[in-house]
Parts: structure tokens; C-alpha cells; sequence
């Protein structure tokens, strides 16, 4: 059996890598072809859902993979940031001189390298920058979800509603409409889809062509305070993130900071990262509060 590290890897294979994409419906199927022999006898709606989680969801939220439009996807250009005393490589697939030492190795071409002036040079020469991070000024661009919700179109006429997303089991029938979450207004797939926000307030949720995070947004306003599915333990300062209804832009700068800060108590594909209290609280300030901090 293929460890997901491998998994992950042939899917980056499989994409073209001179000015090539592949769209949603591809990269699905691509997933569970890999993923298939891992679960014999499963429902394959479930295959395929799992297949998507372990390998395609990894590389987006880490940035090897970068979305480019209308529901298609490439290899994103390989990256450098810099932290205080190390350099994360983000996308690199190179073989490196013997005189530059790989510190740790996370899934799929991301490595961590303390920075030296051999690294620099041997950046500089293949015209890749070295960007200084900074998770504060990053944290400080990102808007509040509240207000992000807030800007939705209205849906003045909800209509009837046939079937509501439950957060990370797909959709399920209801004839209810009394549960904070995201609707569909008739049962065609790709129907028109509305979150209820509070009582007698519903948005318009744009469609995942445009914006691959408007579900995860959607979906993350439904998630209650204290689900377990976000959890910060004080104590040893880790974030455990639990759940598909989570913006990857935002889990991409948590990874980020937590390899630069604290690369060993870092696992990307388990979701766990490192990350100081002041941190966190100015996170859950954006989400509106849904983390759950023991």
C-alpha cells in the first residue's frame, strides 16, 4: 500500500507542467484512480471523497498547487520565504548541491533550509526571490468572516428550499429550513445555492468556479462554537483543524508560520500546527470565534 506522500506525488505528476491545467471534474477522477486500491469494498461516493481529502487537498492548502480560473488548477511556480533563521521552499523539485542541507521535508515539494549565503546564491542563480514572511502583516490583510459574509447578495425570495450541506458529509434531504448552513433551492445539482445566516436572513453563495473558498467561507459560518472540530490546547500551543469548512489561504499562512516557527511539531497532512496564543486569538477574532481554545 502507497503512503499518501506518494499519492500526492503522482498527482503532481500527472499535471502538465509547461503552462498546463487541469479542471475540478480531472482532478477528481485523477484522485480516485490513485486512491481506489486504498479502499477496497468502500461506497465509492465516499472513495471519492477521501481520495480528494488526502491528495489534492494537501497540495492546494500548502500552495504546490494554485488555482487559476474557472474551476481549473496548475502547479504553482516554486516559492522562497524567509523566516528569521530559515528558508521554506515551496514547490521545489530541484536536486540540490551537496552543500545545502534539507532540515526537514513536509508532503510534497516543500523543504526547510536554514539560511546561508551558499542557499541565496544558488536561489539567486535559478531567478528564484526570497520573500521576507510575516504572519502578522499577512494575518492583517485578511478580512473578518462576519463582514465577508455580510457583503453576500441578499436572497430575498428563499423560495423552497430541497436539500441543505451538511459541513463535511455532502448534501442531505430536508423538507426544514430551520438550521444555520448552506441551502439548495431546488434539487438539481447545480441549482442556485443560499446560506441561511440567521432568522429571516439568506445570502447567495457565488459559485466554486469563481471562487474556489466560498463554500468553506459558507460552510464555516454554520460551524457552531465549541464543534471540536477547531481546536486550540493552550498548553502546548497547537492548532488541530478538523474539518473541510476551513479558507486554505489561511491554513497555507498557519502552515507557513508554524514550519518557519516550529518545523518539527508540524504535520501538514494531519492539520496540526504550531502557534502562540496572541496569534490565535487575533485568527479567531477573523473567523468569529469558532475555535475552540482549551
Amino acid at each position: 500500500m502507497r503512503t499518501v506522500q506518494e499519492l500526492q506525488a503522482g498527482l503532481v505528476a500527472w499535471f502538465p507542467y509547461e503552462a498546463g491545467s487541469r479542471d475540478n471534474r480531472n482532478i477528481k477522477e485523477a484522485c480516485y484512480n490513485l486512491y481506489k486500491s486504498q479502499s477496497s469494498g468502500a461506497d465509492p461516493n465516499q472513495t471519492a471523497r477521501m481520495a480528494v481529502a488526502k491528495i489534492f487537498e494537501p497540495l492546494f492548502r500548502s500552495g504546490i498547487i494554485e488555482f487559476k480560473g474557472n474551476g481549473r488548477y496548475a502547479i504553482s511556480p516554486t516559492s522562497a520565504l524567509q523566516g528569521a533563521e530559515h528558508i521554506l521552499l515551496i514547490n521545489s523539485w530541484r536536486t540540490l548541491p551537496e552543500s545545502i542541507e534539507i532540515l526537514f521535508e513536509f508532503a510534497t515539494g516543500i523543504r526547510l533550509m536554514r539560511k546561508t549565503e551558499t542557499l541565496i546564491k544558488w536561489l539567486k542563480e535559478l531567478r528564484i526571490q526570497v520573500s521576507p514572511f510575516s504572519f502578522h502583516s499577512e494575518i492583517n490583510i485578511l478580512k473578518p468572516l462576519p463582514e465577508i459574509v455580510d457583503g453576500w447578495p441578499n436572497d430575498e425570495d428563499a423560495g423552497q428550499v430541497f436539500e441543505q450541506l451538511l459541513t463535511d458529509n455532502g448534501w442531505k434531504f430536508t423538507t426544514s429550513s430551520d438550521t444555520i448552513g448552506i441551502y439548495r433551492k431546488s434539487k438539481q445539482v447545480y441549482s442556485q445555492r443560499i446560506i441561511k445566516v440567521k432568522e429571516g436572513i439568506w445570502k447567495k453563495v457565488e459559485t466554486t468556479h469563481k471562487n474556489p473558498e466560498i463554500n468553506r467561507l459558507a460552510m464555516l459560518w454554520a460551524i457552531p462554537p465549541k464543534s471540536g472540530k477547531l481546536v486550540y490546547t493552550s498548553k502546548s500551543q497547537e492548532l488541530k483543524i478538523s474539518t473541510s469548512a476551513f479558507p486554505r489561504l489561511l491554513e497555507r499562512l498557519i502552515m507557513i508560520n508554524s514550519i518557519l516557527t516550529e518545523p518539527e511539531a508540524t504535520d501538514i497532512n494531519l492539520r496540526k500546527y504550531k502557534i502562540n496564543e496572541a496569534a490565535l486569538n487575533n485568527i479567531n477574532k477573523l473567523m468569529g470565534n469558532k475555535i475552540d481554545i482549551q
